[in-house]
């Protein structure tokens, strides 16, 4: 459920930008879900890939969440954390921006799978950018973290001289998050009215 009781079905999409001074033409893939199988992973990461080799790109750019307890969090910014499948990439960006390094674990998810797999297979570099969000948050399926999402476009924007407009900011999103609140909390209302959802399964349906 989207908005106003309308449905929509989860969709991927890739877009494409033609550069006009011929420096940089973007190709954006994005997603409302991705699948919960290894294997549905592992096949879509797969099948991405060979489009990205398709139209010769030469450098992917993955943005994801970095989950931290809630006490970590000091900053109203949320601090970004890289990895890349070239290490003489990577140390170039931890020189020029205050990024933190990833020392070990896993990039659960496509975010991950596809920059290490385009790297095996046709040696195009990747960097993986997560910004830190609330885990206690992400356990409860509040899956929505405007702040996080909006630190990393304003990364992009400043990292990447990218042709984003600034239609959001961390100045109100204070008043994003509110608004968002409210149309949750009044689904979670007209739910709670109709009965026709379990209890217990009603809460996994909420992805807003």
């Amino acid at each position: 459920i989207v908005d106003d009781s309308l449905l929509s079905a989860p969709k991927a999409e890739i877009l494409y930008w033609e550069d006009p001074n011929k420096l940089r033409d973007i190709i954006l893939i994005t997603a409302d879900a991705q699948s919960l199988s290894p294997r549905g992973i592992y096949k879509i990461s797969d099948f991405l890939c060979e489009i990205i080799h398709q139209y010769q790109i030469k450098l992917i750019i993955a943005l994801g969440a970095y989950p931290v307890n809630r006490r970590k969090i000091n900053s109203k910014v949320p601090k970004i954390y890289i990895s890349s499948t070239n290490r003489k990439l990577l140390g170039q960006y931890l020189m020029e921006n205050n990024y933190k390094k990833i020392q070990k674990g896993v990039i659960i998810g496509a975010n991950g799978l596809i920059p290490t797999l385009a790297k095996a297979r046709f040696d195009i570099d990747g960097l993986v950018f997560l910004a830190e969000t609330d885990n206690l948050a992400i356990v409860n399926e509040d899956i929505t973290d405007l702040r996080a999402s909006i630190t990393l476009l304003e990364m992009l924007k400043k990292s990447f001289t990218l042709p984003i407009k600034k239609k959001y900011s961390l100045e109100n999103i204070d008043d994003i998050t509110k608004n968002l609140q409210v149309k949750r909390d009044q689904l979670e209302k007209d739910l709670d009215s109709l009965q026709l959802i379990d209890a217990d399964d009603k809460q996994k349906s909420l992805y807003i």
